[in-house]
């Protein structure tokens, strides 16, 4: 097998932290730069093209990350004189060691931001340009191109000073090797970030004027703000600016930064500076408001460019090296955010960056939606997922919230659903009421979801009174969509109905699926509003998406039996036989297969293939509420055979009344066979029509039942 980057980094577990080297070291063009989904610049190799000399390999800085420099070198705090000083972000020790190549006939490389404010490194003896690299720039720097001119002024006898990323430094070395004429300076790190996000960031920053300039560390100003100048000669601090804040909180770091070789000692620089954070715990004997930089001496060449600066520094005091290991990063680990997923997430589905960056760090959604989302059952899975992308579709986040156990941790995803929800977007597990009631302060809207989760028959009272909203405070807006009680009647004591009606009390706006659920709130004094179930409100191409992803095969023409309860449905062979069709009977997920039955019961395993187990079929029977509405939804002839509602108010009973259907439902199959219903062709677009009526009243009512920010 070929042995590149493209093999090794994966073998040895690690990232590529885009560097270049292994594109610069690659005399066959195998390897292309580039920024992956989430914005990093990565190396992608062409192995078509790839001869397996393994000079990549041999460069890259996570593959070969050791280094001979001291593992206690001494520490300094220092300041630059005015008016260094004022015009860098801390302390100004680089300006101090510009000075020193520039005296000696050298070259500068660092960075600076070009026209596009893309961070690239430039290499030059300029001084109006090597000002330019004073400031902290907290964005990925691009190094493409500056192995050869580094090179090139090397083989010329000129003395030239890199300062970067230690990992960079360490691919310069690297790629370089060692010379006489190469100092090395790497930067006390706080992690790379991904361009991809910066790039949006700054774009949605200049949507009403071009941007001209942008200072991270603005001296007089607090930490954390942004200074950003518009090309018509305005300028605006942001304050508390997103993009920073991000960063700072490991939001859109690489992941190769959460383990990094380079940040503890031995590091691969002759020097190290930065920031000395918590200097005034320390240094007491010079005013540091104005910034003071940290200063590691770790080789010989790192020696000789401290003793030529030292003697032009205003203040210079060694410190204790354990001091600077607390308060800076110079170790291996760096915690990712929890939410550095959902960051990406979100950007990706065209967030704005300040918007994703507000959310993932307060933990904010617009809405959570508490009841079955996990239940096994495919349509009752896929009502949940339909009202999630319904949200989605309109630029919301949904949070989805379980009821209240002892279990740790986060809710595991539906069973009858693969990679569908992030971590993120499930609510971890609450013991209690009282620990439960926190979602409120994350959460706009509070939603008790579809289908029967006020029924008593099926779950107890804790959980009903949880799925109705009980630990979201009074003043947050609570809303129900399409619920349920699942029978005519309520189920439960008097207490019971007196308890839930005050709990369903509290909600700002009710919404149900069925007449019977309308009856049932007005006896407990509460209004409801007859809606649609979730699935007929979401965009149908979320129904392709799954379908295009089940590998399930099926036959031409048959009918399909979807039986809840195979009794109901005794007698379906008829049916095949009276439409001259073969058959699939599929049972629900709750179907004990290893029992004998009169006919074979098909295990259909997930929701993709259920899907599409209806969409291939020539008809429908059913008794189920949702097998019944997405026969309605794929435009396929289909029948209700259940004894569930007697009393014809129920949600199938209410479906099948908007849609103009009512003679498609049947106490049993004979009733089906004896009522020609099977030689009668359905008007779909007639039924459609209906149904679009009640999908757009559906929308109405709940878009304006929300409060969003």
């Amino acid at each position: 097998m070929v042995i590149n980057v493209g093999t090794e980094l994966p073998k040895a577990k690690k990232f590529c932290v885009g560097c270049y080297a292994c594109e610069s070291a690659c005399n066959h063009s195998a390897i292309i730069m580039s920024l992956d989904a989430e914005g990093f610049c990565r190396a992608h190799v062409d192995d078509s093209m790839c001869n397996g000399c393994e000079s990549c390999v041999m460069v890259c800085p996570q593959l070969n990350f050791e280094s001979e420099s001291s593992d206690s070198p001494p520490a300094y705090a220092l300041k630059a004189p005015q008016p260094e000083l004022s015009l860098s972000s801390s302390g100004g020790a680089f300006s101090l060691l510009a000075d020193f190549i520039l005296e000696k006939g050298g070259l500068v490389c660092g960075v600076v931001f070009d026209g596009d404010f893309n961070a690239v490194y430039e290499l030059t003896d300029d001084r109006d340009e090597i000002a330019r690299m004073r400031g902290s720039k907290y964005v990925f720097s691009e190094m493409r191109g500056i192995y050869s001119g580094i090179s090139e002024k090397l083989k010329e006898g000129r003395d030239v000073l890199f300062v970067g990323l230690p990992c960079q430094v360490k691919a310069v070395r690297n790629r370089i090797g060692d010379s006489d004429h190469l100092y090395c300076v790497d930067l006390i790190c706080g992690g790379q970030p991904s361009k991809g996000v910066f790039q949006k960031y700054v774009a949605e920053i200049s949507s009403e004027k071009p941007v001209s300039g942008l200072s991270f560390r603005k001296k007089g100003y607090p930490y954390g703000m942004l200074a950003i100048d518009y090309a018509d000669g305005t300028s605006r601090l942001s304050f508390g600016d997103k993009y920073f804040a991000g960063y700072n909180k490991h939001l859109m770091k690489n992941q190769a930064c959460g383990d990094c070789k380079f940040a503890a000692s031995p590091r691969p620089g002759d020097m190290t500076i930065g920031d000395l954070w918590n200097a005034e715990r320390y240094i007491r004997d010079t005013d540091i408001s104005e910034g003071i930089s940290a200063v590691l001496v770790s080789t010989p060449k790192g020696r000789e460019m401290f003793e030529a600066i030292s003697g032009r520094a205003a203040y210079l005091r060694e410190i204790p090296l354990d001091f600077l290991r607390r308060f800076n990063r110079m170790g291996p680990r760096l915690s990712v955010h929890e939410s550095r997923q959902r960051l990406f997430d979100m950007v990706d589905r065209g967030y704005p960056v300040a918007k994703s960056v507000d959310y993932c760090l307060a933990g904010r959604f617009d809405m959570g939606i508490t009841g079955f989302w996990r239940i096994n059952d495919y349509g009752g899975e896929l009502s949940y997922y339909a009202l999630f992308m319904f949200f989605r579709d309109r630029d919301m986040e949904p949070l989805l919230i379980e009821s209240r156990n002892d279990i740790t941790g986060h809710p595991s995803e539906p069973a009858l659903f693969s990679n569908r929800y992030t971590a993120n977007s499930r609510a971890k597990w609450y013991s209690t009421i009282r620990e439960q009631t926190e979602i409120g302060a994350r959460v706009y809207n509070a939603i008790s979801g579809p289908g029967p989760i006020w029924d008593r028959r099926i779950i107890g009272q804790n959980v009903v009174e949880c799925y109705s909203l009980d630990f979201i405070p009074s003043w947050r807006n609570k809303i129900s969509i399409a619920s349920s009680f699942g029978s005519a009647n309520f189920e439960g004591t008097d207490e019971d109905r007196a308890r839930l009606g005050k709990i369903l009390g509290r909600l700002d706006k009710v919404s149900v699926c069925d007449v019977s659920s309308r009856s049932i709130c007005e006896s407990m004094g509460v209004e409801a509003k007859i809606i649609m179930d979730p699935v007929f409100l979401c965009d149908p191409r979320h129904y392709s998406d799954l379908m295009a992803d089940s590998k399930a095969s099926f036959p031409k023409g048959y009918v399909l039996i979807y039986a809840l309860h195979p009794k109901d449905l005794e007698g379906f062979e008829a049916v095949a036989d009276a439409l001259g069709l073969g058959q699939i009977c599929v049972g629900s997920a709750e179907t004990n297969f290893n029992l004998k039955t009169q006919f074979p019961i098909t295990n259909i395993y997930s929701i993709e293939n259920w899907l599409k187990c209806i969409d291939n079929s020539s008809f429908v029977v059913t008794d189920s509420y949702y097998a019944a509405a997405f026969a309605i939804l794929f435009r396929k002839p289909f029948a209700v055979v259940t004894r569930a509602e007697p009393e014809r108010e129920g949600r199938t009973s209410s479906l099948l009344m908007i849609a103009g259907l009512e003679n498609r439902m049947f106490g049993d199959i004979r009733g089906l066979l004896d009522s020609g219903v099977l030689n009668e062709s359905i008007d779909y677009d007639a039924v459609h029509e209906r149904i679009a009526l009640g999908r757009d009243e559906s929308i109405e009512w709940i878009l304006s039942s929300l409060q969003l920010s």
